[in-house]
């Protein structure tokens, strides 16, 4: 196992199951400090025992991360930060007519609207880190039309913008970059996705399955270190291929 985060302080949002929990267990592993964040506190205080068990350190953080009076006080809180992991992200399957007012704001606000947040507060923390990075989880759905529901592949569209436009005005301090998973093995997608559906979704991947979460993790992880030192404003898609067909 390598040590390319030790000494390094790292937020991951929607870190209580998961990509979040993975990716928060993947930096941890490699040496660095993680801040979890979620609503879920006792999901929560379960990937922390998880990360001290295995001697990492980890603090548990529950917060509505929609909220920017949440989000300005924990920011408060941050003495120095070296990477933001905008993760947490709800889904919803419904189409335009079936999404309705407080739909599209609940699905904008985690997740559009919170790591616009989280980065505005805590770029300030991030500009005093020697290597600040920003990695916001996007989705293969991002890229087009109709591959989610309807707020849900809008704000995924946004996410990419937004990374888009953090690397734009803040490179080359701050390295911003996303990671565009398609469908993956996570209790949202069990959840939302009928069994059904998920056969004939897996039908049109190239790689006939679903990455795990710990697939996805290592990606991200990769985009957040220093291996990737070249990259600004990338999208990095890991859809199986699906995307390209």
């Amino acid at each position: 196992m390598t040590t390319r985060f030790q000494g390094r302080t790292a937020v991951v949002t929607g870190a209580a199951s998961g990509m979040g929990r993975s990716i928060a267990v993947g930096l941890s592993a490699e040496g660095a400090t993680v801040l979890l964040l979620d609503v879920d506190t006792a999901g929560l205080e379960a990937v922390g025992k998880e990360i001290e068990a295995k001697g990492g350190a980890a603090r548990a953080i529950g917060i509505d991360i929609s909220d920017p009076a949440a989000v300005a006080a924990f920011a408060g809180q941050v003495a120095s930060i070296d990477i933001l992991i905008n993760n947490a992200g709800i889904f919803s399957s419904a189409g335009l007519t079936d999404t309705n007012e407080a739909l599209w704001d609940r699905i904008m606000g985690v997740n559009l609207k919170a790591p616009y947040l989280l980065a505005r507060a805590l770029m300030p923390a991030l500009l005093k880190a020697e290597r600040g990075v920003v990695v916001n989880v996007a989705s293969a759905a991002g890229l087009v039309g109709g591959a989610g529901g309807f707020a849900y592949t809008t704000s995924k569209h946004g996410v990419i913008g937004l990374t888009r436009a953090i690397s734009a005005e803040f490179s080359p301090a701050i390295r911003c970059n996303a990671v565009l998973p398609g469908a993956t093995d996570t209790p949202i997608a069990r959840r939302e996705i009928k069994p059904e559906h998920v056969v004939a979704y897996v039908g049109t991947i190239p790689a006939k399955r679903f990455p795990t979460t710990e697939e996805v993790a290592k990606v991200v992880l990769f985009v957040a270190s220093d291996d990737a030192s070249y990259m600004y404003g990338s999208p990095v898609v890991v859809d199986g291929g699906w995307s390209a067909v």
